[in-house]
């Protein structure tokens, strides 16, 4: 329970400025009206947010960990930061693309979806390249055709410096 915090919210000037570390705490729920001039919040690997939205109003907060805090992308609703505020959402199941935030940087992992979307093309580009050099082996070499070459042998080669060139990308 988090509701602790709001007793730091009698700190009326900008001299004051807090630093709040919970990590691994087996906090649950949400986070409570913050203090006014909390600066840094580290609520690394707890449980927050399992259901209920991220409405986060710290003007003065630069830096705000929520590692390893199973967030989803919908729950992320509102978040007024410094404007030069860094947020880490890694190790989250956050999908692509991100929401963005006015001023604040957002440091999270790859997207799921684009390390997907790599290791099947991956593969079909080895699959193909695989049987490219089976049917090239059957040839014996691959060279550039001759100009008096059918048209099928040219077609077949620029097949090939096409497949190699979308492999490379």
């Amino acid at each position: 329970d988090l509701q602790p915090l709001t007793k730091f919210s009698d700190f009326s000037t900008k001299s004051h400025r807090v630093s709040i570390t919970l990590r691994n705490m087996n906090i649950t729920g949400s986070i409570p009206p913050l203090p006014r001039h909390i600066k840094y919040l580290d609520l690394q690997a707890n449980r927050l947010f399992s259901s209920t939205p991220i409405v986060i109003d710290a003007p003065n907060l630069q830096f705000l960990n929520l590692k390893d805090n199973g967030i989803t992308n919908g729950l992320v609703q509102h978040l007024n930061l410094s404007s030069e505020a860094v947020v880490n959402l890694h190790d989250n199941y956050l999908g692509c693309p991100l929401r963005i935030f006015h001023g604040v940087t957002v440091l999270a992992g790859p997207c799921t979806e684009n390390a997907v979307v790599f290791v099947v093309l991956l593969l079909v580009g080895i699959f193909l390249l695989m049987v490219s050099a089976w049917f090239f082996h059957k040839r014996s070499d691959v060279r550039i055709p001759e100009a008096n070459s059918p048209w099928t042998t040219w077609l077949q080669f620029l097949g090939f410096i096409i497949l190699c060139r979308c492999i490379s990308v």
